[in-house]
């Protein structure tokens, strides 16, 4: 019900937003569930990697967002740089998790190959190898991934 008058008000913020309504389940397991504190990166990771995600969904939306008046991250920076963010943010949200999976002998090994699948999503997305709808879809699959490595 907010996100749609949000995103229309400051559409350049909408990622942001997004990943601040994906978390907040992350955030209030951990406050009032008792959860350890530490698991706060998990937070941060799914923030990123959302915010990240949308920066590249709104990459592939970037001449009909122009064309409707929508000031979105690509439309503001250009689609090159929005791209770059995009991946880094999404590389980040993997990162940050490199810790809690290398804890565990078993995930340490699931975890590279998950880091190995994402440089290739990427790599195809600079390259154009495919199309770039399947690479943002492709990213769906790390973080479900991420958080069975670190569970």
């Amino acid at each position: 019900i907010l996100y749609n008058p949000f995103v229309a008000a400051l559409p350049m913020f909408k990622g942001v937003f997004a990943g601040m309504l994906c978390t907040l389940p992350i955030i209030y397991d951990i406050a009032h569930l008792h959860w350890g504190r530490h698991l706060a990166v998990l937070g941060m990771s799914a923030f990123l990697f959302i915010v990240g995600r949308e920066i590249l969904m709104d990459v592939l939306d970037v001449e009909g967002d122009s064309l409707a008046g929508l000031r979105t991250v690509p439309v503001a920076i250009g689609a090159r740089r929005a791209s770059i963010l995009g991946i880094a943010l999404t590389v980040l949200a993997g990162l940050l998790l490199a810790p809690a999976a290398a804890l565990s002998a078993t995930n340490g090994a699931l975890y590279t190959l998950l880091l190995l699948l994402l440089t290739i999503a990427i790599a195809m997305w600079t390259r154009g190898g495919f199309h770039r709808r399947d690479a943002v879809r492709a990213l769906l699959f790390p973080m479900p991934v991420f958080v069975f490595l670190i569970s």
